[in-house]
């Protein structure tokens, strides 16, 4: 090997060692620098409540009810009857023609069927089905009338109710949108003083939001009630409720 040669491997050897170690070297800083990151992200994650308690402003109470028998006119002529008691029940409870409506009938033909077992030829052959809807901001009014209604039934409407959570009135809050604002508010100070509770037992400082999570807002009864099956719609008192989720950077 020539003195050039020599001289070339040994200049390609320094250089390859300098560049090695500047690698290194930018290795440690940015070891460093994420160590920084880290220590400056510590942050804590805590939830916050609200809570509002608010009376429902809309009402809708759907009265369902049927004729039967054996003779079409008798039978359609009993549930015009049965449509007019309903209707005049809501009027004299004091409510306004505009908030009652009135769904078109549905008939039923046991015998127009395809296949007729013999316990549907011996049933009645027609059956009528109506119903009546009061829809109201007025719940007092809702709550009074439908303590009545057995008023109804004595008067020889035949109510034809799908299920017990069709039975009386449906109430519901839709004012949502206007309380909205005021219980995230409520509930991000809720969380920010869980943060500083925190961050007093682990001797620091609560800093900015580092993320956050509304949460849904739910309505629901104001008072639970052990094996209720009807949800929240059965009654006019509610309460909303939200659960927002926050992390907040802890400063030492």
């Amino acid at each position: 090997m020539t003195a050039e040669n020599q001289k070339n491997n040994w200049l390609s050897l320094a250089q390859g060692a300098l560049l090695a170690g500047g690698m290194i070297g930018a290795g440690c800083v940015l070891a460093s620098a994420a160590r920084d990151i880290k220590s400056d992200e510590r942050y804590v994650t805590v939830k916050g409540l609200a809570e509002k308690e608010v009376k429902a402003d809309l009402a809708v109470w759907q009265l369902r009810y049927r004729a039967v028998g054996n003779d079409l006119a008798e039978v359609r002529a009993g549930i015009e009857t049965q449509t007019e008691k309903v209707r005049s029940f809501l009027k004299q409870g004091g409510f306004a023609v505009t908030e009652i409506t009135t769904a078109p009938l549905r008939m039923t033909d046991r015998q127009a069927r395809d296949y007729v077992d013999s316990g549907a030829a011996q049933a009645a052959r027609y059956i009528i089905e109506g119903a009546v809807t009061l829809r109201t901001a007025n719940i007092e009014k809702t709550l009074t009338l439908s303590d009545k209604s057995g008023e109804l039934m004595r008067d020889g409407v035949s109510f034809s109710e799908e299920n017990i959570c069709s039975v009386g009135p449906d109430f519901s809050y839709t004012k949502l949108n206007d309380i909205k604002a005021d219980m995230l508010t409520d509930a991000t100070k809720n969380a920010r003083s869980a943060a500083e509770r925190f961050a007093q037992d682990s001797a620091s400082r609560v800093g900015a939001i580092r993320r956050a999570y509304q949460g849904v807002f739910s309505v629901n009864p104001r008072d639970e009630v052990s094996g209720a099956v009807c949800g929240e719609t059965k009654t006019p008192d509610k309460k909303v409720r939200v659960v927002t989720t926050l992390e907040y950077f802890l400063k030492d």
